[in-house]
């Protein structure tokens, strides 16, 4: 069954924006829907219990136990409407969303859209290109560069690796001496 025109929002969070399930339905017929996750957390279960609610068939693909030959993809991943990427571990989902839709898989997020949201660099270009306010930032590749860019931003900054989450490796810097 064909999806038509996706919106993650429409399909992902009736509950958020207060409609409900029964009003916006995913489409004619059923739609399946794998969910890629490495741990079924407060989110996903949300996710799971809207998707039901308004007749989509979900299955669990649980990320850790996959493995997968970009040669001889298995044809059952064609037997999905759509595949959720959830995974915790970033590298895995950018590696499965990118696997997928090499094989013609439909994938939320997409593979480009994954990869711009995980680099803070990419997501403030994109940001910045679509005219979206952002804090005060420098990219800078050396420490001397950083320490230049600080001082001509002033205290306190917020540095941070272009890749992560969960604020790893982020640090508040209030000084020169904590620079």
């Amino acid at each position: 069954m064909a999806l038509g025109h996706l919106d993650v929002r429409t399909l992902c969070h009736c509950r958020v924006v207060g409609i409900r399930a029964e009003e916006a339905p995913l489409g004619e017929g059923t739609v399946t829907i794998g969910i890629l996750a490495s741990r079924i957390r407060v989110e996903e279960k949300l996710l799971l219990e809207a998707l039901t609610a308004r007749g989509a068939e979900t299955t669990i693909i649980d990320d850790r136990t996959l493995q997968f030959d970009p040669g001889q993809p298995a044809p059952d991943w064609r037997h999905y409407d759509l595949i959720l990427e959830r995974s915790i571990s970033q590298s895995r989902g950018m590696y499965l969303l990118h696997a997928l839709e090499q094989i013609g898989v439909r994938t939320v997020n997409r593979y480009a859209v994954a990869t711009t949201c995980n680099d803070k660099y990419l997501t403030t270009a994109a940001l910045i290109a679509h005219h979206i306010p952002v804090p005060h930032t420098r990219l800078a590749f050396t420490p001397e560069a950083a320490l230049q860019a600080i001082e001509s931003l002033g205290y306190p900054v917020v540095l941070k690796p272009p890749v992560g989450s969960w604020g790893r490796l982020l640090a508040r810097v209030i000084d020169r001496d904590a620079a």
